[in-house]
């Protein structure tokens, strides 16, 4: 079977129809068709993205969890092996280790919660962004 015999198995409209479709179509329609499916391609867009965000923020929190029990259960244990060995517990520690918990989970969520859902205001400027600039009059350092 030669290539024009499958292609007329695959489109079995006849050419004498396409036509009269294409008559029967004004233009406003064909421009409120086009608007309609841009539309649309936007829309799904927007799903998938916040679909996406939706996974990262899971993820995310996910490893926060996680990186703060594995810190937690070392301090815990540090703290106890200190505990049996009669020895005292430096107060540094104990600082320290609350300090680097505040500002971990303080930090990452904040990052993720910037990345993933930004927030608009007059001095921001999305162009600028994108290009590698900053903030509208605060050029980057």
């Amino acid at each position: 079977m030669g290539s024009a015999q499958r292609r007329a198995n695959v489109f079995p409209i006849e050419s004498a129809h396409l036509d009269e479709v294409r008559v029967e179509c004004s233009s406003e329609e064909r421009e409120r068709r086009a608007k309609a499916a841009q539309t649309e391609s936007v829309v799904k867009r927007m799903e998938a993205e916040n679909d996406l965000r939706s996974e990262l923020g899971k993820a995310a929190l996910k490893c926060v969890k996680w990186q703060l029990v594995a810190c937690n259960t070392l301090v815990v244990a540090y703290t106890a092996r200190l505990m049996w060995l009669q020895r005292e517990i430096p107060t540094e520690v104990i600082i320290s280790w609350m300090g680097a918990t505040t500002a971990e989970i303080i930090g990452i969520l904040w990052v993720i919660a910037r990345s993933l859902f930004p927030f608009q205001d007059e001095h921001r400027s999305a162009d600028l962004e994108k290009s590698g600039g900053g903030r509208i009059g605060h050029p980057r350092r």
